[in-house]
């Protein structure tokens, strides 16, 4: 049957993370908590590391850009400044009209006011836009302008060219190039930008120019026409810069009507100003010169022209310090922006590493305090607590605590039996040491001991051994009894053969001298036929005494047997003792099989671990636990198993005790069954003493019939009682043998005491 979706779903997870879970088994909570905490941590911060970057960049960038907003806002007054003195010195010295020395000396002294707040700024900020030895030099530059004269148009303007051209320099290559000011992100603010850095500066420049063109004399037509075609340029210029200047009024004046700002203060309406001062110089400059042969302004032409020409650079002044506060403000709102960007970010950064640890360190407190109490659970059941054991949380901890007190229960249940068993284990020792002495003291002859009879497996075996050494205590004392018998009836054939031989000896004797005297002889015959009739009594009541004694033989060895019968059946008591221990096993079987089913909870619970995550993966040091106690269950399962399999060897031993017994009981037997063999020897040798002696007896009788043939036949009878002679001393020698056999089966017998 296949597997479920959920089972092979947990394979495939444990699969899958199987490296991960072999490192956390491997790592104590506090660690693993620390490593996941770094894990997390690690690309947090350095996300928040790159944004705070990318914020404290734009940061930079923004105030660099006010650093060079404030910066060129110092160097337009002075470059204004500077281009107003220049078209005045011009106005000066190519009109030829002294007045104009007043309006220089004030341009000069404002100058020097704009120069010195340069000098601040650029103590202030010299250093990051690179700027002070480039300012320094102008400095110097504009201190020997200052000291000049000029007896021509040309020497004017070239001295102020070279101030306005490092000035434009100071902007566009220092300033400008290292506060990123071309680089501003706000596309909207490009062509604010533009002018700011050039346009405005260069429209000052074309005013400037057009004013050195203006009031420089043309001596001729064509040198008329050159200055004229030169002012076409410089008026189309002009225009041009008015139309861009125009649209970026308009664009201006949206965004201040989106920002509700107001439209005087906007660059946009600068922006306007400066464009309707263009266009009323331009028609100006139209009239004036393109118009007829124009040599040389008039004084009140010259006048106005100078007017108009310092009222637009003043206007494109305006209109530049305009964009130079509407760039101040969108970058510092930018900056502002920025800054509270990282605020929120820093404080937000905090907010969630304070949350991420409050819920690290409550997640590690909760598995802590779980751990502790299933730890101090686990050390209540091993101490033998019978209490049930719960969770306070829901996870999968509390399931390993309900299980706990399934395990729980079967130790108790184990306990129990184990304390049954111990008591039951102790009682039976008790009981085999018991019975093991008394089978000792039996083996040693004394059968007068009975074995305490008990409840239990070993009552039964008590009985039967009581009852064996009954059934022997009679055997014993039958044997004993017959053993006597034996012993004095082979003491009386004993002497009856030593009477038959002195007979024997004496009939030999008399048949020796029988030669002598028939009288003797017939006497001797006479006394010799008596005694071969007393003779054969005495061997036919031998004989009946040694079947007797078979009898009494046999009887010995049948009880014996009954005896080797009785320590069979006590074999096979001790082998049903050796089965109830085997159901011992049983039951410590089942309590292994518990712990087995232990395991298996805590490797579901470790899979269940895994599959709550990252911050799951932790239960299977649980687990592990868990697998631990199962592993102390299997122990004492095992101690039982010890315990219970030294009630077998013990129980062996004491099989082993009764085979020695019954072996001894064997032994027992064939002693009695050799005595019953010699008893039938002795049997077969009476037998042979009584035919001998019948045939004593008849040849006796014969030789009283025939007296008269004694001395014929006196050699045969010498030799027949020489042959009588030999087998009475067989027979005295049999019976001697018996009498010995007699008296070791009755020290044998006196062995045993009943």
């Amino acid at each position: 049957m296949s597997q479920s979706a959920p089972v092979k779903a947990t394979e495939f997870l444990q699969r899958a993370v199987f490296l991960s879970a072999a490192l956390m088994d491997r790592l104590r909570y506090g660690t693993k908590f620390i490593v996941i905490g770094v894990i997390v941590a690690v690309p947090f911060f350095a996300l928040l590391y790159l944004q705070s970057g990318a914020t404290s960049e734009r940061i930079d960038v923004a105030e660099r850009e006010l650093h060079g907003v404030e910066y060129i806002g110092a160097v337009k007054d002075f470059y204004h400044q500077v281009q107003r003195r220049r078209v005045l010195a011009l106005a000066e010295v190519g009109l030829e009209d002294s007045s104009y020395k007043t309006e220089v000396a004030a341009a000069t002294k404002d100058a020097d006011a704009a120069a010195e707040k340069v000098t601040k700024v650029d103590n202030d900020f010299g250093e990051a836009l690179e700027t002070t030895e480039r300012w320094k030099a102008i400095r110097a530059d504009w201190d020997k302008l200052k000291g000049q004269s000029y007896k021509t148009v040309t020497d004017a303007d070239r001295s102020h060219s070279r101030v306005t051209g490092s000035l434009l320099e100071l902007i566009q290559a220092y300033a400008a190039a290292n506060s990123n000011l071309p680089l501003d992100p706000d596309r909207e603010s490009s062509r604010l930008i533009a002018d700011f850095l050039t346009g405005n500066a260069f429209r000052m420049e074309t005013i400037a120019r057009t004013v050195q063109v203006g009031v420089t004399t043309a001596p001729d037509t064509t040198n008329q026409a050159e200055r004229n075609f030169e002012l076409t340029g410089l008026s189309a210029r002009l225009g041009n810069m008015a139309e861009e200047t125009k649209k970026l009024s308009i664009r201006a004046t949206e965004l201040a009507d989106k920002d509700k700002k107001e439209k005087k203060e906007s660059a946009g309406e600068q922006a306007k100003k400066a464009d309707e001062a263009s266009k009323t110089f331009g028609t100006a400059l139209r009239r004036r010169f393109f118009t007829g042969n124009v040599e040389k302004l008039e004084k009140a032409e010259a006048k106005a022209f100078i007017t108009e020409a310092t009222a637009i650079l003043k206007a494109t002044h305006g209109y530049w310090d305009a964009a130079g506060k509407e760039l101040n403000s969108s970058i510092s709102a930018r900056l502002s922006s920025a800054q509270g960007m990282k605020l929120v970010a820093t404080v937000v950064s905090l907010v969630t590493v304070l949350i991420l640890v409050f819920l690290f360190l409550g997640f590690y407190a909760s598995v802590r305090r779980s751990i502790d109490a299933l730890r101090n659970a686990t050390q209540r059941m091993l101490s033998g607590t019978s209490e049930n054991f719960q969770l306070a949380t829901r996870d999968e901890l509390a399931e390993i605590a309900r299980s706990y007190n399934q395990i729980n229960a079967a130790l108790i249940e184990a306990r129990e039996l184990r304390g049954q068993v111990a008591l039951d284990n102790d009682e039976l020792q008790k009981n085999i040491l018991v019975m093991l002495e008394i089978v000792a003291i039996a083996a040693d002859g004394n059968l007068s001991r009975k074995v305490p009879v008990t409840v239990g497996a070993l009552g039964n075996v008590a009985d039967a051994i009581n009852a064996m050494f009954e059934s022997v205590s009679g055997l014993v004392q039958k044997i004993t009894e017959a053993a006597g018998r034996v012993f004095l009836e082979a003491r009386e054939i004993q002497q009856n053969s030593d009477a038959l031989t002195s007979g024997s000896t004496k009939q030999l004797d008399n048949i020796v001298s029988a030669t002598t005297s028939i009288q003797d002889m017939s006497t001797a015959i006479s006394r010799a036929a008596s005694t071969a009739e007393v003779t054969l009594d005495a061997a036919q009541s031998s004989l009946k005494q040694a079947a007797s004694s078979r009898d009494e033989v046999l009887r010995v060895v049948d009880g014996m047997r009954g005896v080797q019968k009785t320590a069979g059946e006590t074999l096979t008591q001790l082998k049903v003792l050796g089965d109830r221990t085997d159901a011992i096993t049983d039951i410590v079987n089942t309590i292994t099989r518990i712990a087995e089913q232990s395991n298996r909870l805590a490797l579901n619970a470790a899979i269940e671990a895994s599959r709550a995550g990252e911050h799951g993966r932790g239960f299977a040091v649980v687990a592990n636990e868990v697998r631990r106690l199962a592993e102390r269950s299997a122990d004492a399962a095992r101690e039982i198993t010890t315990v219970v399999s030294t009630i077998q060897t013990e129980t062996s031993q004491t099989v082993r005790a009764m085979s020695d017994a019954t072996r001894s009981v064997e032994g027992q037997v064939k002693s009695a069954e050799a005595a019953m063999k010699t008893l039938e020897e002795l049997a077969r040798f009476s037998r042979q003493v009584s035919e001998a002696i019948s045939q004593i007896n008849v040849t006796a009788r014969q030789q009283a019939k025939g007296a008269t043939d004694v001395v014929k036949t006196m050699d045969v009878v010498s030799t027949v009682s020489k042959q009588a002679v030999q087998r009475v001393e067989q027979t005295s020698l049999t019976t001697r043998r018996l009498v010995e056999l007699s008296t070791e089966l009755n020290k044998a017998v006196q062995q045993f005491r009943v």
